[in-house]
């Protein structure tokens, strides 16, 4: 433990010791959200036996950890470096690491990684639209976010009834059991008190 306060102290390592940090935050931020929602989405959507679904639970929060874990070392080590290489930060440094980590940890077409990559593209396109606004000093009526909710229904309720299989699989697991199974019933039993 001493070497390590030492090594800490001295900040001869603040690059990896902070890239090391990244690690850590991200696999315990990624287990704390994928966790809870991997467990809700489990019991609600899938069936078979127990060990199989708390095995892939486990499996969607260990992806969910790793994938943050790995592009936060290797973004925040390779942004400290490159900063101190071209002395200084850069927009374009998280750019280009960005898009590096994005490729490498989050590109394969799994679950979690689509999952993943939606929300961030929702949050992107909300940023950017702010940003846009602060940069332009614009003040956006309140019918706009209105219009914006319809076009956003709009789309999503024609991919489900004309083309579900392009929709992410909880999306669809929601969507089914809310706009689909709501018309089967045949007694007033399964028409209220659970679903057939």
């Amino acid at each position: 433990m001493e070497p390590l306060n030492a090594m800490i102290k001295s900040g001869d390592y603040k690059l990896l010791l902070d890239a090391v940090k990244g690690f850590r935050n991200g696999f315990v931020y990624g287990c704390k959200v994928r966790a809870p929602h991997a467990l809700v989405m489990t019991l609600l959507w899938s069936r078979g036996p127990p060990m199989q679904m708390a095995t892939k639970i486990f499996n969607a929060t260990k992806q969910h950890g790793m994938n943050l874990a790995k592009f936060a070392f290797v973004f925040k080590l390779l942004y400290g470096v490159l900063g101190k290489v071209t002395g200084g930060s850069a927009a374009w440094h998280s750019v280009v690491l960005g898009a590096l980590c994005g490729f490498l940890f989050w590109g394969d077409n799994s679950p979690v990684n689509v999952q993943v990559n939606m929300y961030i593209l929702s949050r992107i396109l909300s940023g950017f639209a702010f940003l846009w606004m602060q940069q332009t000093a614009t003040q956006l009526p309140p019918a706009v976010f209105r219009l914006y909710a319809a076009v956003m229904w709009a789309c999503v309720m024609f991919l489900f009834y004309h083309h579900t299989g392009v929709l992410q699989t909880s999306l669809q697991s929601s969507m089914t059991y809310i706009y689909r199974e709501s018309d089967k019933y045949s007694s007033v039993r399964d028409l209220i008190v659970y679903n057939k």
